[in-house]
């Protein structure tokens, strides 16, 4: 019946997280804190690269796609390459067939295009699934201060221009306003508490099209 049908829709859909943020916001460490919470169960290559990780959730998976060898790792790391985008949808798409997944980068995903990455969440919704756009809200200021401390560390003299990083920070506010307003799922993911957060977002049930939500 309609009543079956609609429960085991739930039961395979997965949720597609990805985090969105300027340099310095946290995303890296963001995911390192829910792969440790998750336990590492194993590599996965792409090409012959590492390209990610999967986890388990309970009885669930969840994929981590990117590499985290280096201090900011991401997707950065592992699909910064000509055509990665097209790569890095597929595997996304692969991925979502078995479980969950969570990405990030400041190049991948935001760097896209509107067109392409929101045909790819209604494809997604289609099959059953769910992307999020999650934007790791952390002040401007604490970004700014976090990336002049990682250059002193690594011994950067170069010039430090912060209105960049400011420039990018709103182009991130800008595009979650944008996918806002076309109906997609555009969320915050506070910086504060992203592991619990994110935790949640694994276990939601709602419509099979999810409203968008501003939390």
């Amino acid at each position: 019946n309609a009543e079956g049908e609609s429960e085991s829709r739930w039961k395979r859909m997965s949720t597609i997280i990805a985090i969105k943020g300027t340099n310095g916001s946290g995303k890296s460490s963001v995911v390192r804190a829910l792969m440790a919470h998750l336990g590492k169960a194993a590599t996965l290559t792409f090409n012959t690269k590492e390209a990610g990780y999967r986890c388990k959730y309970g009885e669930q998976t969840v994929f981590v796609l990117g590499k985290y060898k280096s201090a900011c790792g991401g997707l950065d790391s592992s699909f910064s390459y000509k055509g990665a985008a097209d790569d890095l949808l597929l595997c996304i798409d692969k991925l979502a067939a078995k479980g969950h997944v969570v990405c990030e980068g400041v190049i991948a995903i935001t760097s896209y295009g509107f067109g392409r990455v929101t045909r790819f969440a209604a494809k997604q919704e289609r099959k059953g699934n769910h992307m999020i756009f999650a934007h790791l809200d952390t002040p401007a200021d604490l970004c700014i201060e976090r990336v002049r401390q990682r250059r002193k560390e690594a011994g950067n003299q170069k010039p430090f221009n912060p209105e960049q990083l400011l420039q990018k920070y709103e182009s991130v506010l800008r595009s979650q306003e944008k996918l806002r307003e076309a109906g997609y799922d555009a969320r915050i993911l506070p910086h504060e508490e992203p592991l619990q957060t994110m935790l949640r977002w694994f276990s939601e049930r709602g419509s099979p099209t999810h409203p968008s939500l501003a939390l």
